[in-house]
């Protein structure tokens, strides 16, 4: 359970550094882009941690869908972008997807210490 936390963390330190580079599009300040490239670098840090136990495209998928979810409510909140039916539907689909993805997942439990293997 614990690696599906920390892949839940990822995704959200991926949308917060890529909502922060929407909002800092027109600005010049090199601390904002500094914590921007931080919290990009903190998100792919905390996939691979998560990737030790979810295999690489369910944890990909998950936290790719999952972001762009997060990433279009959020434009549409703070930027006003529209969300028509063609992306309403997307959304749907993605969650589909992921659920689905997800759903195909099962983990192996760690062998127990002196087990032959």
């Amino acid at each position: 359970m614990l690696h599906w936390c920390v892949l839940f963390a990822a995704i959200v330190a991926e949308v917060s550094g890529t909502t922060l580079l929407a909002l800092l599009r027109e600005s010049h300040s090199l601390a904002g882009h500094g914590l921007m490239a931080a919290f990009v670098a903190l998100s792919f840090y905390l996939l691979s941690v998560a990737m030790r136990r979810v295999p690489m495209g369910v944890a990909y998928a998950v936290w790719e869908g999952v972001g762009l979810l997060l990433l279009a409510s959020l434009s549409a909140l703070l930027l006003a972008e529209p969300i028509g039916a063609a992306k309403a539907c997307g959304f749907v689909l993605i969650l589909a997807g992921v659920w689905l993805l997800k759903g195909g997942h099962r983990v192996e439990p760690d062998p127990e210490p002196g087990a032959a293997g």
